[in-house]
């Protein structure tokens, strides 16, 4: 133990600097790829690496401020190579280009990135001074390339401190779109739906603008004219889905640049100054540290190779960087076209074609979206797959349940663990797409011819009323609902309708991982938790805790058709289930493809309404793990100009118009007697109190547009 400690001693420093360069490879790596992957290992490396990657730098410095003695001694303190390697750095300290912020908070701390440059830079300083208090006289060559790769590093950290600035939501306007040193040109571009690659990458450097302005807040309104047009042009209710959903995807993935990159920095004419000055000052340096190699022979040989080792990948990390931000870049391309620079638009449209940049076929998020079923949180959904990682979590959480039911104890921490192991991802059905982009259509329009069966028509003012109430309980007795009425589907429909069945099943699954893992998305209050635990009380609490009978859908649709009536006296199990008797009961919906379709539109429109009330800045953090889908129907909701960011606000039913006297789109079409005063309200959450009678349009139709 003694010599690997005196090893360690003997090479620390050596192995400190290397190990921050080994970090820096890593980010530079995987940085970008996060933006299409949700895999949770990932996620977890890059953010031990950007933060062990600050942590290890100021570490190696603030050694190399106590062991440098400015000699050229044998010892394990005389490292006179050191005022290079403390530059070098400055430089790890400003980060990889493909990742300054590893989440959307990060932007906000700026100032403190400012103030950490600023100590940073003095300590380098400090160590520079110390190191060459005796060997500058020397040989005056040496000290040149450690000051030119000390204003590298400078310059490095520098564009960090600034890309974090330019990351902020609330510096995000459309005059800062293209950078503040000069003008973009205009674009020519086709609104049709048949719109090219170029085209739709044209499009989306014309309605970025708008983009920032929606994501730093603002509304459409707030939007000067030229802005706004460009906005709403190209992704209106005339786009196909296809191209609109592409669109979209350029849009997101160029806000992705902008928020956790340089690539706001490196397109402005002031960095890429900047980022020229730090190259050449590198490569310079280099250059004459190997022009000095006659004086190497005075400093030890591992100092030397470690030096050379950080000259040559600090040079290559740079160049594929600048490669990568700024070569492989709309911006780039579509500049140098419309300035006549062929070649380099030539080969800035090949690098982005390439598996380097955007190629077509590739997509530019993660194309997935997280399911969650509820029975999972009992420790009853089995779903075997051919994913061998899915099915060991599966087996893990077993044992995990069994393990706290024969102790007793930890229960509490089941929820989370269940979250974690019960959480899955699959590829987004291109039917769901098409639903969305079909209904935002809709509603662009003003008008819907969505007719359900007239069985159906008998239970919407019961959903209704559910979601009214509470939101995240709604998912939830909607999820349970839907799973029962699906249960007999299974090998007697035909493949159109197992194919509806899956998306609603997707739908539904998505909805609840939503409200279990990402619960501020949603227009939810307190945790999710308590939901899931009320329902599940709600069930075995009447009828015992055995669920593995298969009865516990059928108690779970009790329940659901009995909430809005019952009230919240739960406690006596039979009273519950005998008030359940005296209300209007739940009808069994057809099991037909007719049912299927409109029970997918139903949850379209409440993943719709979700997103319509989502928030900008819990948007612009999902860009970070693989995107969405909910973000792509907030963004396609604003460029039709829905939800709270457009001009019609999205609401759940057309009875709240009374009560908040605005106007809007709603989910759930109801019409009222006509004895309901226009001033009254709708009841609060009151449990023991029931809504106003509520019927559905004589043809069962759910909810259409509406503008007051």
């Amino acid at each position: 133990m003694a010599k690997w400690l005196q090893v360690w001693n003997a090479w620390e420093v050596q192995l400190l600097v290397l190990g921050s360069f080994v970090l820096q490879v890593f980010l530079l790596s995987t940085g970008r790829r996060r933006r299409r992957s949700t895999t949770m290992f990932l996620r977890v490396c890059i953010w031990l690496a950007y933060l062990g990657a600050d942590s290890v730098a100021v570490y190696a410095l603030g050694f190399l401020s106590r062991q440098v003695d400015g000699g050229r001694s044998e010892g394990r303190h005389g490292h006179p190579l050191a005022f290079i390697w403390a530059p070098f750095l400055l430089i790890h300290l400003g980060g990889q280009d493909s990742i300054t912020a590893y989440a959307i908070e990060d932007n906000n701390l700026w100032l403190r990135h400012l103030l950490n440059l600023v100590v940073q830079v003095a300590l380098a300083l400090y160590v520079f001074w110390k190191s060459t208090g005796t060997t500058w006289h020397d040989d005056v060559r040496l000290l040149v390339p450690g000051v030119l790769v000390f204003l590298s590093g400078f310059v490095k950290y520098l564009e960090r401190t600034i890309a974090l600035k330019h990351g902020k939501l609330r510096s995000l306007d459309s005059s800062s779109a293209v950078g503040s040193d000069g003008d973009w040109p205009e674009f020519s571009v086709q609104s049709q739906s048949s719109r090219t690659r170029r085209e739709n990458i044209e499009a989306a450097l014309m309605s970025v603008a708008g983009v920032r302005d929606i994501f730093g807040g603002r509304t459409i309104y707030q939007m000067n004219d030229y802005t706004r047009d460009a906005f709403k042009r190209y992704c209106n209710r005339r786009a196909c889905t296809e191209q609109a959903f592409k669109l979209l995807e350029i849009e997101l993935a160029i806000m992705y640049d902008d928020l956790y990159t340089k690539a706001a920095v490196l397109r402005t004419r002031t960095g890429i100054i900047a980022r020229c000055i730090s190259q050449i000052s590198t490569g310079v340096a280099l250059v004459l540290f190997f022009v000095v190699g006659s004086k190497q022979r005075y400093y030890n040989s591992a100092d030397v190779a470690v030096t050379y080792l950080l000259f040559v990948g600090c040079i290559c990390l740079e160049v594929w960087s600048t490669l990568v931000m700024i070569m492989v870049s709309p911006w780039t391309w579509d500049w140098s076209q419309a300035r006549g620079y062929s070649w380099i638009a030539s080969t800035s449209w090949w690098l982005l074609s390439s598996r380097v940049g955007w190629p077509e076929g590739r997509p530019l998020w993660s194309n997935c979206v997280g399911q969650y079923n509820f029975l999972s949180y009992l420790g009853e959904y089995r779903q075997h797959s051919g994913s061998c990682l899915w099915n060991c979590k599966q087996q893990l959480m077993m044992l995990v349940r069994r393990t706290v039911n024969f102790l007793g104890v930890g229960k509490g921490f089941l929820f989370p663990i269940s979250k974690l192991l019960d959480t899955r991802f699959e590829m987004v059905e291109e039917e769901i797409k098409v639903s969305i982009a079909k209904v935002v259509r809709e509603y662009s329009r003003g008008h819907s011819n969505v007719v359900l069966p007239t069985i159906f028509a008998d239970v919407l003012p019961k959903i209704a009323e559910v979601f009214y109430k509470d939101f995240g309980s709604g998912i939830i007795w909607l999820h349970v609902f839907m799973e029962e009425h699906f249960a007999n589907y299974a090998g007697s429909q035909d493949t159109a309708t197992e194919a509806l069945v899956r998306v609603c099943r997707q739908l539904s699954n998505y909805m609840m991982y939503l409200l279990v893992n990402k619960p501020e998305m949603l227009p939810v209050s307190g945790a999710a938790e308590a939901s899931l635990k009320l329902f599940r009380y709600r069930v075995n609490g009447n009828a015992g805790s055995n669920v593995r009978d298969g009865g516990f859908l059928r108690r779970a649709k009790d329940v659901l058709r009995c909430h809005c009536h019952a009230g919240s006296n739960v406690r006596d199990g039979g009273g519950f289930l005998r008030r359940a008797k005296d209300v209007l009961q739940w009808p069994d919906l057809p099991r037909s493809q007719e049912t299927a379709e409109q029970m997918r539109q139903l949850w379209v429109r409440l993943l719709l309404y979700a997103a319509g009330k989502s928030r900008p800045e819990i948007n612009a953090a999902q860009l970070r793990p693989g995107g969405e889908l909910l973000t792509f129907a907030w963004l396609l909701l604003a460029h039709n100009g829905l939800g709270d960011s457009g001009y019609t606000r999205l609401e759940l039913m057309d009875a709240s118009r009374q009560r908040q006297g605005g106007g809007g789109a709603y989910v759930f079409h109801l019409n009222h007697h006509d004895s309901l005063d226009p001033g009254q309200t709708l009841p609060d959450t009151d449990p023991e109190q029931a809504l106003p009678d509520t019927t559905v349009d004589p043809h069962g139709r759910l909810a259409p547009l509406k503008t007051i």
